[in-house]
């Protein structure tokens, strides 16, 4: 603890003088460091800032790559702390992006995750509504497994809904998918 304490200690001094300097990359890297180091100990809030200030400094840079990374840390670290909602801002701030960038594939995988922290938000139509959306991107692009875990997550919901056969065929096309 007294080692991590030191190290803590001397990388807000160099991310300080960095700043001072204006050494971007270093401030990025020191900011990645700290908050792996938080994320490490548990300290997620402190994590979640380091991710902030990041999403800052990316945004000033115009580094659209990096702030969709940034962006997915930040929903993940949400959707772990069971911080749902927060998870579903900050998918849809990726899926604004992605739309801008008409990445179809990552478009997908965030109406996927966005299902999944609808249901657990128990949101159950717009949960449904997502997974549908990433389905039909997942044909559209021919991306098996995206349209593989799409059915699964239908199916998951079905069944949670007591539509017992409505699951079944989700979880057969699925099956029919992974042979």
């Amino acid at each position: 603890l007294e080692e991590a304490n030191e190290a803590l200690h001397h990388w807000h001094k160099a991310l300080q003088i960095a700043e001072e300097i204006e050494d971007v990359p270093n401030q990025i890297d020191l900011v990645n460091k700290l908050g792996a180091l938080f994320e490490q100990h548990g300290e997620h809030h402190r994590a979640i800032g380091c991710l902030n200030k990041l999403l800052q400094i990316h945004h000033e840079q115009g580094d659209k790559d990096a702030e969709l990374a940034v962006l997915g840390s930040l929903a993940s670290i949400s959707y772990e702390t069971e911080d749902y909602e927060m998870a579903v801002r900050h998918y849809e701030e990726i899926l604004e992006k992605a739309i801008e960038l008409e990445d179809r594939e990552l478009q997908g995988k965030v109406y996927s995750n966005l299902g999944t922290a609808n249901q657990e938000l128990e949101n159950i139509e717009e949960a449904q509504g997502h997974y549908q959306q990433s389905l039909e991107i997942a044909i559209e692009v021919s991306d098996k497994v995206m349209e593989s875990r799409a059915y699964s997550n239908l199916a998951d919901l079905h069944s949670m809904q007591g539509e017992y056969e409505k699951s079944a065929e989700y979880y057969t096309k699925t099956i029919e998918l992974c042979k």
